[in-house]
This record gives C-alpha cells, structure tokens and sequence, in this order.
C-alpha cells in the first residue's frame, strides 16, 4: 500500500494546474514515464468548477494500482487543486494497450 501512496502523491505534485483549465477551457494530458504506472496516461479536464481527472492504465497491473490510488489522489490532488469546489478521479476499464 505504501507504493500505491507514494504514486499517488507522486502524480499529484506533478500535476500542473493552468489558468485555462481553472476556466474550463481545454484539457491536459500527461503521459508517465514507463517506470511510473508502466507509462499510462493522465487525463485532465473542468467543468462547473470541477477537475475530472482520468487515468488511462497501459496494462492490466497498471488499472489495479490505479485503483487502489484513487482515494489518495484525489485527497492529494484537493490540496493542490484550491481553484475547484471538487475534484473527481477515475479510472478508465481495461487498458491503453488492449485492442479496443
């Protein structure tokens, strides 16, 4: 669990919050490195003072600590997100890999 933890703070202190995206215009992507998560994808976007974040795993291991580092990233993402009233995590099912 510790690792999941350390993740989890690790992708939220990497996480930039741009003025655009404080507004609700645009979204961001943010592709780990292989060795953070196997190199998945981070996907961020607002909405009515909303930060949805959604991680996008490259395998199936990638999905299950994801997972498990959802509550701690979005308790981490809130302290570094004080522009939103909220911000949602997600993880999108299967994997960026998979045939779809």
């Amino acid at each position: 669990m510790e690792v999941v933890n350390s993740v989890a703070e690790a992708i939220a202190d990497q996480i930039l919050v741009t003025p655009s995206l404080v507004r609700g215009e645009g979204q961001m992507i943010v592709r780990l490195k292989p060795e953070v998560l196997d190199g998945s994808e981070i996907r961020l976007s607002s909405e009515s003072g909303t930060l949805a974040v959604e991680i996008v795993p490259s395998t199936p291991i990638a999905a299950k600590l994801a997972t498990e580092a959802m509550p701690r990233l979005e308790t981490a993402l809130a302290g570094h997100a004080a522009a939103f009233r909220q911000v949602s995590v997600s993880v999108r099912k299967g994997s960026r890999n998979e045939a779809v």
